[in-house]
């Protein structure tokens, strides 16, 4: 080959190296865009993966809350129910005792002291405690009235009941603006 055709050929030669060189360079360029894509889009899932777990976490602990406020709000609303249950049975065995002879009480007496036992024993919710109180005070005293009206000393058992009723009828107050004061049960009745 001579010179000319030597020289056409490495120029050819060099001319084709740096076209391989580009194409290696744009080759590799475009790779590492690529690379950087994809890592960036990796790290855009991994964020999203990250808010999504962190508000699936946040929507637990929501749920978490919702689920113990609605125990305890049912709690709230069973024990109230029970209170008011008691109450009304209460007042049902009064209208029996009030309207029975002073010498047939005992049987209604005596299921005024099974209610008041009851009273005593419930387990009130915080904002009912001092109502509690009151609440038994009032039975203790209409108890313990009945009990003086069917003993009849002297023949002043009217008389002297009538203090414990009054009694009774101040504690019963004092109880019932208790229970005003606490939350009222969705269906369950409202002391009387």
């Amino acid at each position: 080959m001579n010179r000319g055709a030597q020289r056409g050929v490495s120029l050819w030669m060099v001319l084709a190296g740096i076209a391989l060189v580009l194409i290696g360079s744009w080759q590799y360029s475009k790779h590492r865009e690529v690379k950087r894509a994809n890592k960036a889009g990796a790290e855009a899932i991994a964020q999203k993966e990250a808010n999504e777990d962190r508000l699936a976490a946040e929507r637990k602990a929501v749920e978490g809350r919702q689920i113990e406020a609605k125990k305890r709000q049912d709690a709230l609303q069973v024990s109230l129910r029970a209170v008011d249950d008691l109450l009304a049975r209460w007042v049902d065995a009064m209208r029996v005792a009030g309207s029975t002879s002073r010498v047939a009480l005992a049987t209604p007496v005596g299921v005024l002291q099974s209610i008041k036992r009851e009273a005593e024993q419930l387990t009130v919710p915080p904002c009912l405690d001092g109502g509690k109180t009151e609440l038994v005070k009032a039975m203790e005293a209409s108890v313990e009235g009945y009990l003086i009206f069917m003993r009849n000393e002297a023949q002043l058992g009217n008389e002297l009941a009538k203090g414990y009723f009054d009694q009774a009828g101040a504690s019963m107050d004092a109880f019932k603006n208790a229970r005003l004061a606490c939350p009222v049960p969705d269906s369950g009745s409202v002391a009387q």
